[in-house]
């Protein structure tokens, strides 16, 4: 993990109203069991960043995770970054480079709409990569920014924000049903 986003991470959640649940040192199923729905993810989260991922954004690093926190972790990075800055977000931040392995990690967790629609977005990003790649290179807002003009993931990220409880919740029953599947170390 590069220190700025962990340091943006810890900022954010200090900075807002969440209150991040007690830190979990490993993760069980017994562990996993007495946190509360309300708190689950956030509790998944900062175990992943803290302890689990020395760079959450290296898909080697992401694809050596146990199989049930790789496939929510994929899901939840998915689902922030839409519901923050649309599809056109995903793809710009460096968590683009978990997107190719996320359809799949949405169908598993049991949200093949969400899968449906990442695939989509995949397919938009063909046409809309070179903008991207110029924002990217370019390094300020103002170009990241610009890439928003088109909005070519509109469409997308507006589905994709109207379902956002069905997908919070399908993740929620994921790791409640597939506990074993999350053990680590």
């Amino acid at each position: 993990m590069r220190q700025a986003d962990a340091h943006t991470l810890r900022e954010f959640m200090m900075a807002s109203e969440f209150t991040p649940p007690a830190a979990l040192s490993i993760l069980t199923p017994a562990g996993l069991v007495a946190i509360s729905d309300d708190d689950l993810e956030g509790a998944l989260i900062t175990y992943v960043v803290e302890k689990a991922l020395p760079d959450p954004n290296d898909p080697a690093a992401v694809a050596a995770l146990p199989s049930g926190l790789r496939a929510w972790y994929l899901t939840f990075v998915v689902d922030a970054q839409v519901l923050n800055g649309g599809f056109n977000q995903l793809f710009f931040n460096p968590t683009g480079a978990l997107v190719p392995d996320a359809p799949a990690a949405l169908t598993s967790v049991g949200i093949p709409e969400a899968a449906d629609l990442v695939t989509a977005a995949l397919y938009l990003l063909g046409e809309h990569a070179p903008a991207l790649e110029a924002a990217v290179e370019a390094g300020t807002v103002e170009a990241f920014m610009e890439t928003y003009i088109d909005q070519p993931f509109a469409e997308l990220d507006n589905a994709y924000g109207a379902a956002q409880e069905t997908f919070r919740l399908a993740r929620i029953r994921f790791v409640r049903e597939q506990a074993t599947a999350f053990t680590h170390p």
